[in-house]
């Protein structure tokens, strides 16, 4: 039973969150990825190819150790190389391949289409003003921790 006093918002978020998850996942899935390795291919792919694997937890919300298991198999399946920095030793860095440079590219246009999709009949001022009162709740709750 829904409490009478609350809004109901979350329910809402969480249910669209996991429709859009299953539809990427779906399309992921053609292209050989998960939801985790299209963030780490993005994530790279926007920061110019040259992240620790400590820069890449960070960034996607893991942890080191869960990025470190993620690192290795996208290695092992020739989207992610990993290179010592010179400076440091004990410092590894990853940058994507041309194969990964292909595949993210792919999966972006799919992750594109389903979010044409799901916005399809709102005007791009809609859209805009959405993105902005979801960055302020989100920052809402980030300084509430």
């Amino acid at each position: 039973m829904r409490f009478k006093d609350t809004i109901g918002i979350s329910y809402y978020l969480r249910k669209t969150e996991l429709i859009l998850r299953q539809k990427i996942d779906r399309v992921l899935e053609h292209l050989e990825l998960t939801v985790p390795k299209y963030s780490v291919l993005a994530i790279l792919e926007e920061e110019d190819n040259k992240l620790t694997n400590a820069e890449l937890a960070r960034r996607a919300s893991v942890t080191p150790q869960t990025m470190n298991r993620l690192l290795h198999a996208m290695e092992n399946d020739g989207l992610v190389k990993s290179k010592n920095d010179k400076a440091n030793e004990l410092k590894i860095f990853y940058t994507l391949t041309k194969k990964a440079h292909k595949v993210v590219c792919s999966a972006h246009t799919e992750v594109n289409r389903i979010e044409t999709l799901m916005l399809e009949g709102l005007s791009q001022k809609e859209v805009s003003g959405f993105m902005c009162q979801l960055e302020k709740m989100n920052l809402k709750l980030e300084e509430k921790k």
